[in-house]
């Protein structure tokens, strides 16, 4: 579906490829990163002073963007300082209308990604807790980027992670709608392990089921996270 979008938009279809081999549980190869990384930089628009209105927001926009996933290849790629000037370049872009708080809002999500893989999900989730998510209605369930759906899931992993499961579960199912439809699976199995969090193994059996029948068929490189599943599944004490 993506090659075919390409035709009609390129610049979409790429930041929708990147979105996608960017997030935690996709499997991609260092040199499909790199090659990412390489299509990302096109978009970068040098200067943003045009005096037309409407030019200035799609420059804005296009750097934001590219600023951003840029910075979620880096640190797939394990560059955490690469990542960090990224997240500095977020924080200082002009204002984007209509935008809202995304750009400082991403900064930090690449800061608390950085935060978690050191080994402090609490610190990395108060990152994500203080920022502002004043984004339009519109970009925020229509839009892969400023609608922060990597962000939630980031959220919801960082709030399970640090004991707090009735509050990672919501986040999950915030997933479950519009543009996130791709999420859906993977909340799914957030929510399943919330549950299971809480006790509540018959809930969360239902939701680890629907996970691995969402997953029967999928691609090899998910293999891994799909026999972890059935292992959490199988330990659940359900009817208990």
């Amino acid at each position: 579906h993506l090659d075919s979008a390409a035709v009609v938009d390129a610049n979409v279809t790429l930041t929708h490829r990147a979105h996608l081999a960017t997030l935690p549980f996709v499997p991609a190869s260092p040199a499909e990163l790199e090659a990412l990384d390489r299509q990302l930089a096109t978009l970068i628009v040098v200067g943003t002073d045009s005096e037309q209105p409407l030019w200035r927001d799609w420059q804005g926009y296009e750097n934001l963007t590219a600023a951003y996933l840029r910075g979620l290849v880096a640190l797939r790629l394990g560059r955490d300082d690469e990542a960090l000037l990224w997240a500095a370049t977020l924080d200082t872009l002009r204002t984007v209308r209509d935008t809202g708080s995304a750009a400082r809002d991403l900064a930090a999500g690449l800061r608390a990604r950085i935060a978690r893989r050191q080994g402090d999900p609490a610190a990395a989730l108060a990152l994500l807790e203080a920022t502002a998510r004043q984004v339009p209605l519109g970009l925020h369930w229509h839009n892969v980027i400023t609608g922060q759906p990597a962000e939630r899931l980031l959220r919801a992993d960082l709030l399970l992670a640090v004991g707090r499961p009735a509050e990672a579960q919501r986040w999950y199912a915030s997933l479950e709608n519009g543009i996130n439809v791709h999420l859906g699976p993977v909340a799914d199995l957030g929510q399943a392990r919330a549950l299971a969090q809480q006790g509540r193994a018959d809930e969360a059996a239902t939701l680890f089921d629907r996970f691995l029948t969402a997953m029967a068929d999928c691609d090899p490189g998910f293999a891994p996270l799909v026999a972890k599943t059935r292992e959490e599944r199988v330990a659940l004490r359900v009817g208990a």
